[in-house]
């Protein structure tokens, strides 16, 4: 919890409209001390990443995987730490 708490999360535009990601927004609305910031492209979320400036939920692909390597970002567990399920 304190990696979300602590952290700015990036998602693109469209990762935000799942109704999943509305309850993580809700849990994080009293305690989160940063940002929920939307962009439009997964490749603008890895830029980001790689300078450090946040964490982000992405899915998990080929093409995801080769961009953060391209970008340097890295990857939390597999399983997330907490019991927060967000369907698309």
């Amino acid at each position: 919890m304190e990696l979300l708490i602590n952290n700015n999360i990036i998602q693109t535009e469209i990762m935000l409209l799942p109704k999943g990601f509305d309850r993580i927004k809700n849990i994080l609305m009293d305690k989160h001390n940063k940002n929920i910031i939307s962009v439009p492209s997964i490749d603008d979320i890895f830029h980001i990443l790689g300078d450090g400036k946040g964490i982000s939920f992405i899915p998990k692909s080929n093409k995801n995987i080769s961009l953060g390597k391209q970008h340097k970002v890295n990857f939390a567990i597999h399983h997330a730490p907490f019991n927060i399920g967000v369907r698309v």
